[in-house]
């Protein structure tokens, strides 16, 4: 175990390949993304990587199954910061119109579970702070989000939307419907 808690990470990990994902699982570096990139960049990427590169790109499936640290942010303020709105589009992989039908790279699509974790105990994992932050459980700061709908019952595309009731960071309220 390393002594230093930051762990080495591809910062944007949008572009790549099978060799530089399993590079990336042999030797421990994590990948922070930005899912709701694949809202606004999905028309044009093979135009600009190619269309075989392009079918490996954005990759998130592909990076956990390999056992990669995935951590979602949302690149403020070029995409909104609206972490709903990344979880919904990890899930999606569509922009607000429902494009592309299915999804842009379906099998890249991830479980609500698996979007959720970005955000929570994956974004913790990759900055070196699981031990205090990322899940609720004793011992740990308790910061959380309180929302008004199960975003694992409610439409995959209705994530985005739904309103949030509180958050609480450190175990103190600091927002309240």
């Amino acid at each position: 175990e390393r002594k230093n808690a930051w762990k080495h990470r591809v910062i944007h990990c949008q572009i790549g390949d099978t060799d530089l994902y399993e590079r990336m699982a042999r030797l421990g570096v994590g990948a922070d993304v930005q899912p709701p990139f694949v809202a606004s960049d999905w028309y044009w990427v093979a135009d600009r990587v190619g269309v075989e590169k392009s079918k490996r790109c954005y990759a998130w499936k592909t990076l956990l199954s390999l056992g990669i640290v995935v951590a979602g942010g949302c690149d403020a303020p070029v995409e909104p910061f609206a972490p709903l709105w990344g979880i919904r589009t990890a899930v999606t992989r569509t922009d607000r119109d429902g494009n592309p039908p299915g999804g842009w790279l379906p099998a890249e699509r991830l479980s609500v579970k698996e979007a959720l974790a970005l955000y929570t105990s994956n974004a913790a994992r990759i900055c070196g702070d699981f031990d205090r932050r990322g899940t609720l459980e004793e011992g740990k700061w308790g910061d959380a989000v309180v929302l008004e709908a199960d975003p694992f019952v409610v439409s995959p595309v209705e994530i985005a939307d739904i309103p949030v009731w509180m958050t609480v960071k450190g175990g103190a309220v600091t927002y309240s419907a």
